[in-house]
Formats: C-alpha cells, structure tokens, sequence
C-alpha cells in the first residue's frame, strides 16, 4: 500500500492514490491525490514547475521555486510560502522563524498515539521525518492507510531535540496542497435540537475556517467537512472528505489563492492554544483524516461508515445489533420514583422492548436542575433499595437495565463540591461562570480524574449495569488552572484528562454498552467513537427536525452509531403532533429506542408500538449494519429519500418521506441504488392505519410488487398516485410530514 521510490512517496488505497515527493531542496511536494494511479519511477508528467509567481524564489540556479505557488505537503514559516503554515512556532525572543527539510522515513505497521485516542486493525504507517537542525526540532508526518478502505489517516508530532523551550502556537495534524477546482464546500452546522445542519456555498477566494470554539466538538460545527466539484451529486463527481478524531476546539481551514491552489489543513484549533515543549519533549497532534471519491457523496459516505465500523470503534457492540430501550426522560423529567419506573418497565416488557434506561434526577438531592451533580450516589426517597435493588427487580423482568451519568460536572450545591470547591473550573479573579445551573470539574487534575473514574465504574459494576448514558450540558467557560504555567495549554489538558477517564470507565467496564451524549448532539465525533460506539444524536426527536438532522450525520457517522428515539405524539422541542408511525419511520434506521411513559398510553398506541417493535426486531441488523445510501435530500426536495443495502444484496430499505401534502404532486418514483441486476425482488409496504380514520392501529407489510433488480434501479416503481393524493379519506396515508418504508427482499427462485 505505501511504495517509496526515486523520492517518490506513494499511498494507494484499493481506489485512490495519494502522492508527494522530496524535491531537490529537501522540501515535500503535493503531487496527487485522486483516483488510483499504477506505480512509475518517474511522474515527473503530472508535476508542476513552480517557476512561476510572486514572492521570494527559494533554491539556486540549479533548483529552484516560488514557495508560494507549489504545491506543498509541509510549509515552513516565514521562508518564502505567505500561505496559512501548518506549524507555527516561537523560540527565544519570540523569534518564529524555522526550515523543515526533509530527514528520513521509516514504514511499520499498525497506529499507536500515546496521549490521544486513534484508528486501529491492521494499518500500514508511512512516518516521513523533517528537521531543523538550528532550532533543535523534528517533525514527524505520519500517514496509516487500510487495505479495506479509501479513508487515509494523518497526524504529525513534533519533538524538541535541541536545549531551548519552544513554544507551540499551532500544529495542524495535515496539511496539503490541491489544485484549484472551483469547489463547493459543505459544512454541518447547526446548535442544540437542530445539529448538524448540512450548509453548501462555493469555497470563496482567501482563507476559509471552519472551526469550534466551545471547548468540544459542538454542535455548532461538526469536525467533518466536504469538498467537491459543483457538478457532483449523490451518485458522481469528485468530493473530498474531511475529519478529526478530537472531542475538543478543532479547525479546518481551505485557502484559496490566485495561484490556482487550495491549500487544506486540520487539527487542533489555535484558538486559545499553545504548548511549552521541552527539551527532549514529544507533542502529539490529534489524527485527522482524508477521503476521496470520484463517485459521488454516498462513495465518500459508505467509505467513512466502512471506516468508522472496522478502524475507529473498538467495542464488542461495533458489529451487534443494538437493544431496543426506553428511557424515561420525556416521559417522567425528575418526578419518578421506583415503583413509576417498574410501571414503565412492566410495560415495556408487554410490548417487546429490551431495556430500561432510568436518566437524570436519580443521586443525591436531585429533583431539578439545581443541585447534585458530583453526588453519585442514589437518592434513597425515590429509590429506596438504591440503583442496585433497582437494577435487580429491572433484571427479573427480562429487562437489560442502563443509567444516566454526567460524570464531568459539578454542582456548586453538592456534598463534592462542598467538599473539593478546588476542583470545579473557575477563574481566582471572577465569579465562576455557570451554565444549567453547574460549573465543569476541571480534568487537568489527575486527582479529578481518579476520583470520577473509580466513583463511576465503582457505581456501574455493583449495580450490574448494561448501558450508561454519558452526558455533558455545558461548554467549558473558564479557561483556568493555577498550577499551570501556560494557561493557554489548558483546552488540550482538559482533553488530555478526559480521554484518560472515558478510557479507564470504557476499559473497566468492557461489557457496557456506552452511548455519548452532550446537551443532545454537542460531541458526535470520531475521537469519543473510538470509546462509545454509539452517540445520542440529538435531543429533539421530532420527526421533521431528524429527517434533517440525520441526513447531515450520516454523511459521515453510520447509522449503528445514531441514537434515535419515538417520543411522544407531541414533540417537546418543537410542539408538532406527529403519529407514532411517522416517528418510527425515521428512528428505527440507528440505534433505537423510545423516550415516554408507557403507562400514560392507550391499548391502541400500546398495541402500534408493539407491532413497531416486532417488525423492527425482524429487520434491525439491515436497518443498523447495512449500507447506506441517500438518494433524494431534505435540503434540496420536498422528498427525502435513502436506502439501506446488506452486504450481499439480497434485501434493502427504502425510505419515502415528505414535507408538506400537495395535491396533484409531480409522482414519486422510487428508485434504489447498489441492488444485484439479476436478482428479482419483492418489495413489501410496512403501513399503519391511521387511527382517526380506521380505529385501529395495526400494522400491515403486504407484498405490492415483484421487479427484476435491473428494471428496478433503472425505472424505479411509480407509487400509487392515490397515497400522496388523498382521493378518499381511506387513502391519505401519506400526510404532512408523512412517511413510508419499503421492504426489499431477494424473491427465492
């Protein structure tokens, strides 16, 4: 997979090709990244000669050119390229001037960070080493490859070898050069209950950022990032895909020049970073990961999800299928007690869900907001044989049992906090910032994550726990510690510590199905994937509102990661009235579950989730392992539209939802992607009848058609013009906001 060669550095993945050279002067070249190319001694015909351009003119008569205009794969800083660098740095006298020139390189197997979390199984790793041996620094670029994906993997880390502190002010994870081609660049943005909003607008000329200040990942700006071609679509064109495996401030940034150049780097952001390093000292950067597709985004998408399921989670759950539960959030706030959650359970039981998660309001004095956070120990008025007695009488029904935890805050009206105030973040010269009522525990204290760690995984082996939910509600606001000489180390630190806590908790407690969750959708992002296999998507579980938060998720995070509940008829974020069917239809694609009190529902709603439940159980490891792929956008359309395909091709899911009725609309086809030509399919309805028209809510799924898989993709089958219609009240299935799902099975010869 990596070949080196005339100084030549090749990178082949089963479909693309990523190239870049040492150059006569010692400085690394960008050639190619794109569709995969044979191997040559010389492919001197696809570079460029950098002969052109302003600035200052590096080399001599022999060898020479404009920083400026190449295409580089590592710039230095100040010497020649006035470009964004990836590596800034200040020596004595806050000189920032350095030369990276090329060393050696060394080719090993597998990825191993020290201090960050990284993708795994089976990696090749080409590690190309540049020096500068005035200032006493080494720089190492690391590049994994697999053999069964096209996702590339990059880091670098700097040591200094010389006697002097260096300050770093920024260290990008990768950075390269491409050729200028006139790209649109996709961001997923959004905030809580409307994450990761998908954004399009073409890359403007200058330099473009895009980045997270909050402390975490946040759900204002997912790490992920696509760039592609105007013309491409789901199903063709170029795109390149971006990410990183960090849970803290990252940047990606795409700079766009006159010279016909896109220079793209991304790592941690500079935003109130930097880092002392000391003589004989290593700084990682976090890895960050490059994808290319020359067909189309569900390429780019499929290969990211192959990516996410085999390299980046490491949890027994990776490949199972995921439990049906029901959580009590929605359906009890604070105001539970053991034998309202018994009720809950009991019901759940009756129609066929498998565990019973109990969230927040379960410790110390907890009954709003306000108080506890810290005091993980059961509130003994509510549960008066504690999360264990609980826990036992959930197992005897049959039932797995899971808890809520937010293990990183504090309440300032706490036993911990009364007793460790030292250990919450706040600034010695201003009044703590609070936020929901709680400050953040500060995880640049080994002490703080000691304590939490034993106090959780203590907490979840005694009560035999199957599931913990891990929430976070609150960004970080103070960025302070006393003790530490460098205040603007501080963001990595904390990052630092909490990978060490989640690692110990995840390691304890190997058996534990962990979802992530951070006031909703606040941390979905590669670095907690590789300890929590799955993440809570977001808090609002309306079903217009996740149509188009999932579709933005799964350009990148396959649907076994995406927590997804049925809430109640009416939404909590939103105020909508929607069926329980509509909702289902959009929650069942990830791992799923419901969040309501069970008890406060009729035999009739009963009886839906029940045949809901049933149906799911037949077809979850299509819907949470299969391969995805979007064929219409809720962006773009009044439709949306997707697919789920099995490995073999022998079934597939077919998702039809609207957003508003419209009478005499233009008739929708469907038409599946990825199916076997050959084979012929029978595709089945799964239906429920309204309730206010036919007084009943059963489900149905009835074979409609019979298709070759060739005439299927290609003319797809015309559904009934009466069901987006309405011509007959019996007939109007298909409202506002309506859904259908459409089973597609391999018809036995």
């Amino acid at each position: 997979m990596i070949k080196v060669e005339n100084g030549y550095f090749k990178i082949d993945t089963p479909n693309t090709t990523y190239l870049f050279k040492v150059n006569p002067l010692g400085i690394l070249e960008h050639i190619y990244y794109g569709k995969k190319i044979p191997s040559s001694k010389d492919y001197s015909f696809i570079e460029e000669q950098a002969k052109y351009g302003g600035g200052t003119l590096t080399g001599d008569n022999e060898y020479a050119i404009y920083e400026d205009c190449a295409s580089l794969e590592a710039s230095s800083s100040k010497r020649g390229d006035s470009r964004e660098t990836f590596l800034n740095l200040s020596f004595d006298s806050n000189d920032r001037e350095f030369v990276l020139k090329y060393k050696a390189y060394r080719i090993s197997n597998g990825v191993n960070l020290d201090t960050l979390p990284s993708s795994h199984d089976k990696a090749q790793t080409l590690s190309v080493i540049l020096e500068d041996e005035n200032r006493g620094i080494e720089v190492t670029l690391n590049y994994s490859v697999f053999e069964d994906t096209d996702v590339i993997v990059r880091n670098s880390s700097i040591k200094n070898v010389g006697k002097s502190l260096i300050k770093i002010e920024r260290i990008m994870s990768s950075s390269f050069d491409m050729i200028d081609g006139d790209f649109t660049l996709v961001t997923l943005n959004g905030a809580w209950a409307k994450e990761r909003q998908i954004n399009e607008a073409p890359l403007a000329m200058g330099i473009t950022k895009v980045s997270s200040n909050y402390g975490f990942s946040s759900a204002q700006t997912n790490p992920f990032t696509i760039l592609k071609k105007k013309e491409t679509t789901f199903v063709g064109g170029e795109a390149y895909g971006f990410n990183l495996l960090y849970s803290g401030n990252h940047m990606t940034t795409y700079e766009r020049t006159m010279y016909h150049k896109v220079r793209v780097m991304a790592g941690i952001n500079d935003y109130s970073f930097s880092w002392t390093l000391n003589p004989n000292a290593v700084f990682e950067a976090p890895e960050a990961t490059l994808c290319y597709s020359y067909q189309g985004i569900n390429k780019l998408s499929h290969e990211y999800h192959q990516f996410v399921r085999n390299h980046i989670i490491r949890s027994e759950f990776k490949d199972k299928e995921k439990p049906i539960l029901i959580n009590n959030w929605e359906g009890t706030y604070f105001n539970f007690t053991e034998e309202s959650l018994l009720g809950i359970a009991k019901k759940a039981k009756e129609v066929g869900i498998e565990m019973l998660v109990l969230d927040d309001g379960w410790f110390g004095k907890r009954n709003s907001d306000s108080t506890s956070l810290g005091d993980w120990y059961p509130n003994l008025e509510k549960l008066p044989e504690g999360i264990k007695g609980l826990s036992e009488k959930v197992h005897s029904l049959g039932l797995k049992f899971g808890l809520w935890f937010e293990p990183e805050m504090i309440s300032p009206d706490s036993d911990l906090y009364r007793s460790h105030p030292e250990w919450a973040i706040k600034h010695k010269s201003y009044v703590p910032l609070l936020s929901r009522n709680q400050l953040v525990l500060d995880l640049t204290n080994e002490e703080v994550v000691k304590y939490i760690g034993d106090v959780v995984s203590s907490l979840i082996k005694d009560a035999k726990l199957d599931y913990v939910k891990w929430d976070c509600n609150r960004n970080i606001g103070d960025y302070y510690n006393e003790n530490l000489d460098n205040q603007e180390e501080f963001l990595h630190r904390y990052m630092l510590g909490f990978y060490k806590l989640v690692k110990h908790v995840t390691e304890e407690c190997p058996n534990v199905l962990f979802e992530s969750c951070s006031a909703g959708g606040n941390r979905a992002d590669l670095g907690l994937l590789c300890y929590m296999p799955q993440f809570w998507c977001s808090d609002n579980s309306d079903q217009v509102s996740r149509m188009m938060i999932q579709e933005g998720t799964l350009l990148c995070y396959p649907q076994c990661c995406i927590g997804a509940h049925v809430s109640s008829s009416l939404s909590h974020q939103t105020l909508r009235t929607a069926t329980y069917d509509n909702k289902f239809n959009v929650a069942c694609i990830g791992a799923f579950g419901y969040e309501l009190d069970l008890t406060k529902l009729n035999e009739r709603e009963l009886q839906a989730i029940k045949d809901q439940i049933t149906w799911f159980k037949k077809h979850r490891k299509l819907l949470q392992l299969g391969d995805f792929y979007q064929i219409k956008s809720f962006y773009t359309d009044n439709t949306q539209e997707f697919v789920i395909v099995s490995s073999d091709k022998s079934e597939a899911m077919y998702f039809v939802g609207n957003k508003v009725f419209m009478p005499y609309a233009c008739p929708t086809i469907i038409k599946p992607i990825e199916l076997n030509n050959e084979y012929v399919y029978e595709v089945s309805s799964r239906a429920q009848y309204q309730n206010a028209l036919l007084g009943k809510g059963e489900m149905c799924e009835s074979s409609e058609w019979t298709i070759l898989g060739e005439t299927f993709m290609n003319a797809g089958i015309r559904l009934p013009y009466e069901w987006l219609s309405g011509n007959g009240p019996e007939k109007r299935i298909m409202e506002d906001f309506g859904s259908r799902l459409y089973y597609i099975e391999k018809k036995e010869a």
